[in-house]
């Protein structure tokens, strides 16, 4: 039989096709080195490793601890080299974030293996199928914001319920949505609420150290909630528009038959476990009323979902079910991330444009806030921590919109919001790095890119519609 000549399945086509990604990412890979070894300098020996870190998690499929560990290694070599007193490359894993983290990984595990998970699952969704139990879901992440803080422990305790309502899912289009649209609103939803993210905490201390003109919570609430809302909502509608035509079997899901069991073997653990989940998002929410820090609730938490005649796993049962790979991954991009925040390259460039735009008038201002934003936006394709990023560009944009003749509370709610626009790639936030798991098989890379380019638009159009007329007459003088 003839060969149709339309035919898609030749071998040589798709050669050529497969090579092209891996010719680019050599070449940028190429250029990057070529511009480190031009400076001669350790700043920008440090900036090139740390770009060339980005690129491969964005562009190639080698696995992101290892990737990660390889540049905090590159990094302490290039310090020990020049001279300088390098710290531990796994420095980061005593940090209070990654002990949250693993605190958070704990209680989830109890949340799934007593049952909890599936039955606050059926309370979120109830009834509802199709795109009402999508909304139903996307609420009830979107709310968690104001009770959980930092977007990884939000993440950690949200991972057991997002798996039972992929479960619940009649396709796989309905579970790729819902594995994408979940993270999605963990991360750009954050800037609603002050305790959601470090970023929002840093950006008001820093706010408060420039102007001495502190922002309340209820303040930042008011203003940023609503920029919260809209940009889930732009989140949720993206995830399900690129998968609502596939219509394929779902996935089975293997956390089910566990929780199953557990939650029949021992009925009455979900509900003590529920009392523990409920106290840990009381203290969570009222930090500052009281001496305990996130963490320490996190760790307390933890033990007593473990505790013997208590809990509904051992502990033992409960560190098996943290990702170490994450956790060793996430403490290797913080070393990354804090050697750009302190790179000297970024700082003067910081100073450069600030200088620049105080030559500027006061029709400038949308380009300046543009501009603001969209750097926030893609330095996570740099810096990998939402924190780092803040405390690297938040002193020098407050300095330029002050040269701009614009409010600094606009501007770092402008900053803050788009820090956590880091969803071009898995290790821009803790976060979705929590949702994707070590190896990124439950979050698709590609997903994350084909979604994070159609809201990274529709963010910068809404954060200029926010700054120009909304956030002034909420924030103004403030």
């Amino acid at each position: 039989m003839a060969t149709h000549p339309l035919r898609l399945e030749n071998p040589t086509i798709v050669a050529r096709t497969d090579a092209r990604p891996a010719m680019v990412t050599a070449f940028l890979g190429g250029a990057i080195v070529a511009w480190g070894a031009a400076g001669g300098t350790v700043d920008h020996a440090q900036l090139s490793i740390c770009l060339l870190a980005s690129l491969a998690w964005m562009a190639t499929r080698l696995d992101p601890t290892l990737i990660a560990v390889t540049g905090a290694l590159a990094l302490t070599a290039v310090t020990v080299l020049a001279g300088g007193v390098a710290s531990s490359p796994l420095a980061h894993l005593g940090d209070d974030t990654t002990v949250l983290i693993v605190g958070a990984f704990v209680l989830a595990k109890a949340v799934d293996r007593s049952g909890l998970a599936a039955a606050l699952t059926d309370r979120v969704i109830g009834s509802a199928s199709g795109r009402f139990a999508l909304a139903r879901l996307g609420c009830g992440v979107f709310a968690t914001t104001f009770l959980i803080p930092a977007t990884s422990a939000r993440a950690s305790v949200l991972v057991p319920v997002v798996e039972r309502a992929k479960a619940r899912a009649t396709t796989r289009g309905a579970q790729r949505t819902i594995a994408l649209m979940a993270p999605l609103i963990v991360v750009l939803g954050a800037i609603a609420s002050p305790i959601a993210a470090g970023a929002n905490l840093l950006a008001i201390q820093v706010l408060t150290a420039q102007t001495g003109e502190p922002l309340s919570f209820a303040t930042w609430i008011a203003a940023a909630a609503p920029f919260g809302l809209l940009i889930s909502v732009v989140a949720v509608v993206v995830a399900w528009a690129l998968f609502r035509h596939d219509d394929r079997a779902p996935d089975a899901v293997a956390a089910t038959a566990e929780g199953a069991a557990a939650d029949v073997g021992d009925p009455a653990a979900k509900y003590r476990v529920a009392l523990v989940l409920a106290g840990a998002v009381v203290l969570w929410t009222t930090a500052g009323v009281h001496p305990l820090e996130p963490t320490l609730v996190a760790i307390l938490a933890a033990v007593l979902v473990t505790l013997p005649g208590y809990g509904a796993l051992t502990l033992p049962q409960a560190l098996k079910g943290v990702d170490w790979a994450l956790i060793v991954l996430l403490a290797a991009a913080a070393q990354i991330g804090e050697v750009v925040s302190g790179n000297g390259l970024v700082a003067t460039g910081v100073d450069d444009t600030a200088r620049m735009i105080a030559g500027l008038d006061a029709a400038a201002v949308p380009i300046v806030i543009g501009a603001l934003a969209l750097v926030a936006m893609l330095a996570h394709l740099v810096v990998t921590s939402r924190t780092a990023r803040a405390a690297l560009l938040l002193p020098g944009s407050l300095a330029i919109a002050a040269a701009a003749g614009l409010d600094p509370a606009v501007a770092a709610l402008t900053v803050a919001a788009g820090t956590g626009f880091c969803i071009l790639t898995p290790v821009g936030s803790k976060a979705l790095l929590v949702f994707a798991g070590s190896g990124g098989a439950d979050l698709a890379r590609n997903d994350l890119y084909r979604s994070g380019s159609i809201i990274l638009p529709v963010q910068l159009l809404l954060t200029l519609v926010f700054a120009l007329w909304v956030w002034p007459s909420l924030v103004g003088g403030a």
